[in-house]
């Protein structure tokens, strides 16, 4: 018997208070069991009525489980978790201190007076999470009649793809040197941090494993390595924008055809058509032609050029062609013999090929060595004299007798020996002319 005529005996005193009529107060629970009951007696009246006090319990700590780490632009889905607790705990979610109302559902074990080792949770959705909230802590706190203490944290890790990268400059390089192509990190490297991937021309091929900011190509070469690369910021939420390096490979000029040896041309006749260098350069190659260490300019009385290009690919072809200077004359082309080199150059290097021109022409004019007179049968010896010029090559004679167009045979120097002379068959008027190849 805790009280009679609401008077709390002394041993109880210290936790058992009567208020009004029919009112215990508890001032604190000490007893084990979960629930202890109390009779109330209305003596006169023989009323009986019956109370149960039931003890609050702390729920377990709580968790927080699911996406701390979520990509940006998807949903990151949080849930508090905690069991037991008497009576279900109250869940609220909170960040930087301040309430989150929006996007919370609870879910409280509504049984926990049958089931009070059951699981209550609350889930909290951040719809389309912004890199804004990576590193952002959230917290969950739990309360009931036992406590309002409890609590977890957590910190959201939000993956964001890096931004822009910019280039270091274009890079121009000689075949077979190495080149370096670099890019600069954007100012926001993202969530990891990023890396890059390089890529060559319009391929979605990476060019090669490299993830850093420089890419060095060894040896380079035109056909391999001349192109725009890209470097493309990547992690694991996606890529950033590319920055583009333009690699230029020159390549010096490389002759595939050029005269060789001596070149025998007339100076009446056009210069033969092998008169020519080809190349094959990147970028395209320019000429100079050089007759025995000169350079043949514009001043040049003899000789003059002329080069025309061709693209292939990325590669240009140039020929360049020496002809006779326009307006030259046949006596000024007597003097273009000699060395002749052709230099093809651009900004790579340069090739050249040498060959000797021997310029051909027909001999100058003969003369008498006066008319003979001999008797029948005797040796008659007709003699011209060589021209002063003699041409290149040297002349010789070719012989011909009254009107005929067909030279004697078998005679080609300067004299003319007949042999048993007769009137019927020598007595007529002979012509020496004097001839080479070139007339």
């Amino acid at each position: 018997v805790l009280s009679n005529n609401n008077a709390i005996q002394p041993v109880f005193a210290s936790i058992y208070e009567i208020t009004g009529r029919y009112n215990l107060l508890i001032r604190r629970v000490q007893d084990n069991r979960d629930f202890t009951y109390f009779t109330c007696r209305e003596l006169q009246a023989s009323l009986v009525s019956k109370a149960s006090v039931i003890k609050a319990i702390a729920p377990s700590q709580p968790l927080i489980s699911g996406a701390d780490s979520v990509i940006e632009g998807s949903d990151a889905v949080l849930t508090c978790s905690s069991s037991g607790g008497v009576e279900a705990p109250d869940t609220k979610w909170f960040t930087e201190g301040n309430p989150i109302t929006v996007g919370v559902v609870e879910s409280r074990n509504t049984n926990w007076k049958t089931d009070p080792g059951a699981t209550s949770s609350s889930v909290l959705t951040l719809s389309k999470v912004t890199k804004d909230l990576h590193e952002k802590m959230y917290e969950c706190r739990l309360n009931n009649t036992a406590t309002s203490d409890l609590k977890a944290t957590i910190t959201l890790d939000v993956k964001y793809k890096p931004g822009t990268a910019t280039s270091r400059g274009n890079v121009e390089v000689n075949e077979q040197e190495t080149a370096t192509l670099r890019c600069n990190h954007p100012s926001d490297r993202g969530n990891p941090r990023s890396t890059f991937k390089w890529f060559k021309g319009a391929s979605d091929t990476p060019f090669t494993d490299e993830s850093s900011a420089t890419l060095t190509i060894s040896s380079a070469t035109v056909d391999n390595h001349d192109d725009t690369y890209r470097c493309t910021p990547t992690n694991s939420a996606g890529d950033g924008i590319s920055a583009s390096v333009t690699l230029t490979v020159r390549a010096k000029p490389a002759m595939s055809k050029y005269p060789t040896g001596i070149v025998d041309a007339i100076n009446t006749q056009p210069l033969p058509d092998n008169v020519k260098c080809i190349d094959k350069a990147k970028p395209g190659s320019s000429y100079k032609w050089y007759l025995n260490g000169s350079e043949i300019t514009g001043s040049n009385s003899i000789y003059q050029y002329s080069s025309s290009n061709s693209m292939s690919g990325k590669w240009t072809t140039t020929t360049s062609s020496l002809s006779w200077k326009s307006g030259s004359s046949e006596a000024q082309r007597k003097a273009g013999s000699g060395s002749v080199k052709c230099e093809a150059t651009n900004t790579a290097g340069d090739d050249e090929k040498t060959f000797n021109i021997n310029i051909q022409y027909k001999p100058g004019t003969a003369t008498s060595g006066g008319n003979v007179k001999v008797n029948e049968e005797e040796t008659a010896t007709l003699r011209c004299n060589h021209p002063n010029d003699r041409g290149n090559p040297q002349s010789t004679f070719k012989w011909f007798k009254g009107d005929s167009n067909t030279p004697l045979t078998d005679q080609s120097s300067a004299t003319l020996t007949i042999s048993s002379a007769t009137v019927d068959d020598h007595d007529d008027t002979y012509k020496c002319t004097p001839t080479n190849s070139a007339g």
